[in-house]
Protein backbone atom coordinates (compact mmCIF):
# COMPACT_ATOMS: atom_id res chain seq x y z
CA UNK A 1 0.00 0.00 0.00
CA UNK A 2 1.27 3.47 -0.48
CA UNK A 3 1.63 6.09 1.83
CA UNK A 4 -1.59 8.36 0.69
CA UNK A 5 -3.43 5.14 1.09
CA UNK A 6 -2.49 4.75 4.37
CA UNK A 7 -3.01 8.05 5.61
CA UNK A 8 -6.47 7.54 4.34
CA UNK A 9 -7.23 4.62 6.59
CA UNK A 10 -5.54 6.57 9.57
CA UNK A 11 -7.72 9.67 8.92
CA UNK A 12 -10.73 7.50 8.37
CA UNK A 13 -10.82 5.77 11.28
CA UNK A 14 -9.28 8.96 13.74
CA UNK A 15 -12.00 10.62 12.15
CA UNK A 16 -14.66 8.60 13.12
CA UNK A 17 -13.77 8.18 16.93
CA UNK A 18 -12.82 11.33 17.08
CA UNK A 19 -16.28 12.55 16.03
CA UNK A 20 -17.79 9.56 18.17
CA UNK A 21 -16.08 9.67 21.17
CA UNK A 22 -15.25 13.77 21.69
CA UNK A 23 -17.67 15.49 19.86
CA UNK A 24 -20.81 13.83 19.43
CA UNK A 25 -21.53 15.53 23.13
CA UNK A 26 -20.77 18.85 21.76
CA UNK A 27 -23.18 21.30 21.22
CA UNK A 28 -22.39 25.09 20.77
CA UNK A 29 -24.50 28.06 19.86
CA UNK A 30 -27.12 28.03 22.36
CA UNK A 31 -27.79 24.03 21.07
CA UNK A 32 -27.90 25.69 17.21
CA UNK A 33 -24.42 24.06 16.17
CA UNK A 34 -22.50 21.15 16.07
CA UNK A 35 -19.41 20.10 15.04
CA UNK A 36 -19.20 17.78 11.84
CA UNK A 37 -15.21 17.02 11.74
CA UNK A 38 -15.84 13.44 10.22
CA UNK A 39 -16.72 15.83 7.26
CA UNK A 40 -13.12 16.51 6.79
CA UNK A 41 -12.83 12.92 5.52
CA UNK A 42 -14.72 13.84 2.28
CA UNK A 43 -13.46 17.29 1.83
CA UNK A 44 -9.41 15.98 1.78
CA UNK A 45 -10.55 13.11 -0.68
CA UNK A 46 -7.88 13.01 -3.70
CA UNK A 47 -8.92 15.44 -6.32
CA UNK A 48 -9.61 13.24 -9.09
CA UNK A 49 -11.01 10.33 -6.94
CA UNK A 50 -13.54 7.80 -8.51
CA UNK A 51 -17.04 9.40 -7.60
CA UNK A 52 -18.45 6.13 -6.70
CA UNK A 53 -15.37 5.04 -4.52
CA UNK A 54 -15.74 8.55 -2.99
CA UNK A 55 -19.37 7.95 -2.10
CA UNK A 56 -18.63 4.31 -0.91
CA UNK A 57 -16.34 6.03 1.55
CA UNK A 58 -18.23 8.43 2.81
CA UNK A 59 -20.82 5.57 3.31
CA UNK A 60 -19.22 4.18 5.46
CA UNK A 61 -17.34 6.92 7.61
CA UNK A 62 -21.08 8.22 7.86
CA UNK A 63 -21.93 4.52 9.08
CA UNK A 64 -19.59 4.83 11.50
CA UNK A 65 -20.65 7.90 13.01
CA UNK A 66 -24.22 6.67 12.85
CA UNK A 67 -23.26 3.83 15.13
CA UNK A 68 -22.16 6.33 17.99
CA UNK A 69 -24.86 8.97 17.16
CA UNK A 70 -27.79 6.28 16.85
CA UNK A 71 -29.00 7.75 14.21
CA UNK A 72 -29.10 4.70 11.48
CA UNK A 73 -28.24 6.41 7.84
CA UNK A 74 -28.70 10.05 8.73
CA UNK A 75 -25.06 11.12 8.89
CA UNK A 76 -24.51 8.16 6.17
CA UNK A 77 -26.69 9.82 4.24
CA UNK A 78 -25.33 13.23 4.45
CA UNK A 79 -21.59 11.93 3.77
CA UNK A 80 -22.86 10.11 0.56
CA UNK A 81 -24.69 13.35 -0.50
CA UNK A 82 -21.18 15.40 0.06
CA UNK A 83 -19.00 13.20 -1.81
CA UNK A 84 -21.69 13.58 -4.70
CA UNK A 85 -21.45 17.36 -4.64
CA UNK A 86 -17.95 17.64 -3.78
CA UNK A 87 -16.83 16.89 -7.83
CA UNK A 88 -18.98 19.85 -8.48
CA UNK A 89 -17.55 21.97 -6.62
CA UNK A 90 -13.89 21.22 -7.11
CA UNK A 91 -15.06 21.55 -11.53
CA UNK A 92 -15.91 25.44 -10.14
CA UNK A 93 -12.97 26.39 -8.15
CA UNK A 94 -10.06 24.27 -10.58
CA UNK A 95 -8.23 26.50 -13.10
CA UNK A 96 -7.72 25.97 -16.60
CA UNK A 97 -4.33 24.61 -15.77
CA UNK A 98 -5.99 21.82 -13.55
CA UNK A 99 -4.06 19.92 -11.06
CA UNK A 100 -2.30 16.67 -10.61
CA UNK A 101 -5.00 13.93 -10.39
CA UNK A 102 -3.15 12.91 -7.04
CA UNK A 103 -3.29 16.24 -5.08
CA UNK A 104 -5.10 16.42 -2.37
CA UNK A 105 -6.82 19.45 -1.44
CA UNK A 106 -4.97 20.50 1.94
CA UNK A 107 -3.97 24.63 2.43
CA UNK A 108 -0.38 24.32 1.87
CA UNK A 109 -1.34 22.76 -2.24
CA UNK A 110 -4.03 24.44 -2.63
CA UNK A 111 -4.14 27.84 -0.46
CA UNK A 112 -6.43 29.35 2.41
CA UNK A 113 -9.19 30.80 -0.02
CA UNK A 114 -9.58 27.55 -2.47
CA UNK A 115 -9.50 25.07 0.49
CA UNK A 116 -12.03 27.39 2.36
CA UNK A 117 -14.52 27.74 -0.59
CA UNK A 118 -14.21 24.04 -1.20
CA UNK A 119 -14.88 23.05 2.54
CA UNK A 120 -17.36 25.14 2.93
CA UNK A 121 -20.27 24.04 0.06
CA UNK A 122 -19.40 20.58 0.96
CA UNK A 123 -19.99 20.94 4.74
CA UNK A 124 -22.89 23.51 4.28
CA UNK A 125 -24.35 20.78 1.46
CA UNK A 126 -23.64 18.05 4.22
CA UNK A 127 -25.12 20.00 7.30
CA UNK A 128 -28.04 21.15 5.39
CA UNK A 129 -29.25 17.62 4.56
CA UNK A 130 -28.44 16.76 8.03
CA UNK A 131 -30.94 19.45 9.84
CA UNK A 132 -33.52 19.05 6.99
CA UNK A 133 -34.22 15.22 7.72
CA UNK A 134 -34.43 15.89 11.61
CA UNK A 135 -37.18 18.34 11.17
CA UNK A 136 -38.60 16.21 8.00
CA UNK A 137 -40.93 19.37 7.11
CA UNK A 138 -40.79 22.49 5.64
CA UNK A 139 -42.53 24.23 9.00
CA UNK A 140 -38.76 24.03 10.31
CA UNK A 141 -36.90 25.06 6.88
CA UNK A 142 -35.83 28.50 8.85
CA UNK A 143 -34.67 26.65 12.43
CA UNK A 144 -32.92 24.00 10.12
CA UNK A 145 -31.34 26.92 7.97
CA UNK A 146 -29.73 28.49 10.96
CA UNK A 147 -28.87 25.48 12.55
CA UNK A 148 -26.87 23.97 9.35
CA UNK A 149 -25.51 27.55 8.96
CA UNK A 150 -23.95 27.69 12.42
CA UNK A 151 -22.56 23.90 12.22
CA UNK A 152 -20.78 24.91 9.32
CA UNK A 153 -19.09 28.00 10.60
CA UNK A 154 -17.90 25.53 13.18
CA UNK A 155 -17.19 22.98 11.81
CA UNK A 156 -15.28 24.99 8.64
CA UNK A 157 -13.26 26.77 11.65
CA UNK A 158 -11.99 23.23 13.57
CA UNK A 159 -11.46 22.12 10.28
CA UNK A 160 -9.16 24.71 9.08
CA UNK A 161 -7.38 24.47 12.53
CA UNK A 162 -6.88 20.49 12.36
CA UNK A 163 -5.67 20.27 8.58
CA UNK A 164 -2.98 23.43 10.20
CA UNK A 165 -2.15 21.35 13.06
CA UNK A 166 -1.61 18.04 11.35
CA UNK A 167 -0.65 18.66 7.22
CA UNK A 168 2.74 18.92 6.64
CA UNK A 169 3.46 22.24 4.80
CA UNK A 170 5.32 22.39 1.43
CA UNK A 171 9.14 23.28 1.68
Amino acid sequence: MNRQVINNVIRFISLILVQGLLLSNVVLVGGRAQVYLYVLFIVMLPLRIAPGLAMLLSFFLGLGVDMFYDSPGLHASASVLAAFVRPYFIQILTPRDDYDINDRPTISRMGLFWFLRLAAGVIFTHSLWIFLLESFSLAGLGSSLVKAISTSLMTLLVSVVTVYLFTRRKI
